[in-house]
């Protein structure tokens, strides 16, 4: 599970389940707001392609599939005019406290 937390506020992705929009966030009016939505949706892609299945360790498989995330959210928002962007090296790694 994904989740994000825009104005206080959650989308949240379920592999399976789908993508789903907490009614307190409103009509999704900004471009920030829909590269968050966009970002979930690369997730959903990622799952029913199947496109990192072939990296068996879950944490190993974790990096590159924000990766690609981050960069189609962030090609957006470039788009779009919206001067934020993400950068994926800055977040802890979902599994960085395992050695490696």
């Amino acid at each position: 599970m994904f989740s994000w937390t825009v104005k206080g506020k959650n989308l949240i992705y379920m592999p399976g389940k789908g993508i789903f929009v907490s009614d307190a966030i409103g009509p999704l009016e900004n471009a920030f707001t829909r590269s968050v939505l966009l970002h979930e949706l690369v997730h959903h892609v990622q799952f029913v392609s199947g496109r990192f299945d072939i990296i068996a360790d879950t944490c190993d498989r974790w990096y590159p599939k924000e990766r690609e995330a981050y960069q189609v959210q962030n090609a957006y928002l470039q788009q779009e005019g919206e001067s934020r962007r993400f950068l994926l090296d800055s977040l802890p790694h979902r599994c960085g406290d395992r050695d490696k």
